[in-house]
């Protein structure tokens, strides 16, 4: 159903650089629209110097990366590691999963908002938020810069759905979240 489901591959940072360039013309070839690296899951710091080399092909290949991120457990993708991903590839499309900061919602948006290359999804947030602090974190990105996101089967995509709806936001704000965000980001056809 290339209509609705369209795919993210992913890179390992422990494979070489030959692989990693071969690995990212499969993914221009076979329209995936992006990659998701989950640092925490890795073991490896989002600032070091073999992701960097990743961020620079993406960066070069104009392949948007999303990535797990803010986990109070683990140093390895919070704010202070991604914030300066976002400032060495200002062309690179960077996504960070949880608001950009999973357990540090409010310090991710602070520090990491003013970048426009950084976007956000709201995976697996809502369950952990108080209704104003989502709304601050969706207004301190803006929801140009907002994706809705779930960790199904983690979390229940509707009763996120529920919950997005029933925050202040306007039917444009609504729509930039559910579809349009991820449509500008992944390059996909409009819904509008």
């Amino acid at each position: 159903h290339p209509d609705r489901f369209v795919p993210l591959g992913t890179l390992h940072p422990d494979t070489s650089r030959q692989e990693q360039a071969a690995q990212i013309r499969f993914l221009k070839d076979n329209c995936y629209v992006g990659i998701k690296i989950h640092p925490d899951m890795l073991s490896i710091n989002v600032d070091d110097p073999r992701m960097l080399w990743i961020f620079a092909q993406c960066e070069e290949a104009k392949i948007p990366v999303l990535l797990h991120t803010g986990d109070c457990r683990l140093d390895y993708s919070n704010p202070n590691r991604l914030e300066p991903v976002a400032q060495l590839f200002p062309d690179l499309t960077l996504i960070g999963a949880h608001f950009a900061g999973r357990d540090f919602y409010h310090e991710a948006a602070e520090r990491l908002s003013r970048y426009d290359n950084l976007f956000c999804d709201c995976s697996s947030a809502f369950h952990y938020m108080e209704e104003a602090e989502s709304l601050y974190c969706l207004h301190a990105y803006g929801s140009h810069k907002v994706m809705f996101g779930t960790d199904h089967p983690m979390f229940c995509p509707g009763e996120d759905l529920d919950y997005l709806f029933n925050l202040d936001l306007t039917e444009d704000e609504l729509a930039d979240i559910t579809h349009r965000t991820a449509e500008r980001v992944f390059g996909l056809p409009s819904h509008d």
